[in-house]
């Protein structure tokens, strides 16, 4: 199987910014998870989405932008459409947000 990483940049009130990809394929979900945190190093508010392979990061906890990530899977079937899973609005998280699940 192979993998990209997907990303969103939304308004906090989930309107789409900006999206796309970090341009890698990677041969094995290891390697994506490896980059993916990677990627939301910088960001201390992260959290697991609701869909599988998700996750939203902001700066902080009354920060303006959101960014959505996703690991797609390059081989499922369902991969078609990917970009504008990430702007369905999820559930608010609670004020503790805390790194998981990566």
């Amino acid at each position: 199987m192979t993998y990209r990483i997907a990303w969103q940049l939304t308004s906090y009130s989930g309107r789409l910014l900006d999206s796309g990809d970090i341009g890698e394929v990677y041969s094995d979900y290891r390697l994506a998870a490896a980059a993916l945190r990677e990627l939301l190093r910088p960001y201390p508010e992260v959290v697991q989405g609701e869909h599988a392979m998700s996750w939203k990061a902001r700066r902080s906890r009354d920060a303006d932008l959101e960014l959505w990530v996703r690991i797609i899977d390059l081989g499922a079937e369902d991969h078609t459409g990917a970009e504008s899973m990430l702007i369905v609005r999820q559930a608010q998280t609670s004020p503790g947000i805390e790194r998981g699940g990566l």
